[in-house]
């Protein structure tokens, strides 16, 4: 069978996943190799700033999720206004461990070394930011400044 993996909820484990996978995969009349996909967090900007800026909401989000308290995605007015302890921001930092976060370059990079560590057959994109357009825009950045790169 092709194998998937949330990247994007345990990017430590993915390594070990896929290899786990690769090494037990036995191939059948359907799939004569292995084949695996990651889904990753994805945030592109025009500057790492601002995909800093659209990627907290998320963040916090998960931060309210993994309290036990979960909440409506906040804007990023309202995610930068949140007060956070050295344990919130350390959360976060390593939420964003391994998730594709920045300018166009920055992503860019990050993306050659995730595939170059994973090896993947497809990556699926996980966008989630507060407003439409800046979703929209992270996809068309990555579409034509990233992969077109």
């Amino acid at each position: 069978m092709r194998f998937a993996f949330a990247h994007h909820f345990s990017a430590a484990n993915t390594e070990p996943a896929l290899a786990l996978y690769r090494e037990n995969f036995q191939p059948s009349e359907h799939l004569a190799r292995p084949h695996a996909m990651i889904a990753v967090a994805a945030v592109v900007a025009d500057t790492d700033e601002q995909a800093d800026i659209l990627a907290m909401p998320r963040e916090l989000a998960f931060l309210q999720l993994a309290a036990g308290r979960p909440q409506a995605l906040p804007t990023p007015e309202q995610a930068a206004a949140f007060p956070l302890g050295a344990r919130e921001r350390h959360f976060i930092e390593q939420r964003r461990e391994g998730q594709l976060l920045g300018s166009p370059a920055t992503v860019r990079q990050q993306l050659d070394d995730l595939v170059a560590r994973t090896q993947p057959d497809e990556i699926m994109l996980n966008t989630l930011v507060y407003d439409l357009e800046d979703r929209i825009r992270s996809f068309e950045l990555f579409k034509e400044k990233v992969i077109a790169a």
